[in-house]
């Protein structure tokens, strides 16, 4: 349900209240130690700190997404972080690794 109003929340434009659902719902996933859709939420987190101009945050929750990843790698998780690492990029002015982040994903369906 988590996952669901705060994609709700999110469409709607409501930043805080879908950063924070988003964090209840990994903490509660942290706390029943099934991470069912935490490399998910810190990706899409840090869109919202980028979308807020919070760089600081944003990279932090791209590292953890990063880490996250490591434990449960799968094509979903795989596309989501390589996308949020394109995102970044572009953000940082470097077009070129952006480039290469999407490249990577659409390779990976292969």
């Amino acid at each position: 349900m988590l996952w669901a109003q705060g994609q709700h929340d999110l469409g709607l434009g409501r930043l805080d209240d879908a950063d924070a659902g988003f964090a209840t719902m990994e903490r509660l996933e942290d706390d029943v130690q099934v991470p069912v859709q935490q490399v998910n939420a810190r990706v899409i987190r840090s869109r919202i700190a980028l979308l807020r101009g919070d760089r600081d945050a944003a990279r932090e929750h791209l590292e953890a997404a990063q880490r996250r990843l490591a434990v449960k790698p799968n094509p979903g998780n795989t596309a989501a972080v390589r996308f949020l690492e394109a995102v970044h990029a572009e953000a940082d002015g470097d077009v070129g690794l952006a480039v290469d982040k999407i490249l990577q994903v659409t390779r990976s369906d292969r």
